[in-house]
């Protein structure tokens, strides 16, 4: 065990090294300019990540929910027009049924992948911020311990540190990279399968 938690640290070091390399040119510009662009390039690596990276068994997943939502759906509004009373009660029992299970199982799968795809590489690049942009490494490379100062509480400027600056510039990325995907790169997506037969 010991030597498995040598080698990944070792690895992590490596991973860090490569990171300070690839970043290095960013510092010229500026701690808040450098950590922008991590933070932009993060969200970008995790957006690719959701619509590549999703395993097969969450894509049936979401083909089984959708096939018994469906199902749900016109079956009630045919009951409806019977018996209001029956088509509520017929309702009840999808969701009893079925249909609570494919959506407790795709849920579940949904927050794999997301931990996959989305929390993790984050996390892991919050984690590179904060040792890399640590307050003694500001110090040593931009004279400064913050990133900059904003707005002035009790006669004094509020210092924005790296992670919180990171964190507010992971939400600028993905409301930028949004708007720029529904200007630029807007696409028809094929609506989800109403009959597939649930495996």
């Amino acid at each position: 065990m010991d030597t498995v938690w040598r080698y990944i640290i070792e690895l992590a070091q490596l991973i860090k090294a490569g990171l300070d390399y690839a970043f290095s040119p960013l510092n010229d510009l500026g701690p808040g300019f450098a950590i922008f662009v991590i933070a932009l390039l993060t969200a970008a690596v995790t957006r690719v990540l959701n619509r590549t990276c999703t395993s097969k068994k969450y894509r049936r997943l979401e083909q089984e929910f959708h096939y018994w939502f469906h199902l749900k759906e016109a079956a009630v509004r045919a009951k409806e027009k019977e018996d209001p009373e029956k088509a509520k009660q017929l309702g009840r029992e999808f969701d009893q049924g079925k249909l609570n299970q494919a959506y407790w199982d795709f849920f579940f799968e949904g927050l794999l992948n997301s931990l996959k795809n989305t929390y993790i590489p984050v996390l892991c690049m919050l984690v590179y911020v904060n040792r890399a942009y640590s307050p003694e490494n500001m110090e040593r490379m931009f004279g400064r311990s913050h990133v900059f100062d904003i707005g002035w509480l009790s006669g004094e400027p509020f210092q924005v540190h790296a992670v919180l600056w990171f964190v507010a510039s992971l939400i600028l990325s993905y409301i930028l990279l949004f708007a720029l995907e529904r200007k630029y790169f807007k696409r028809s997506s094929p609506e989800p399968e109403t009959d597939p037969t649930p495996r």
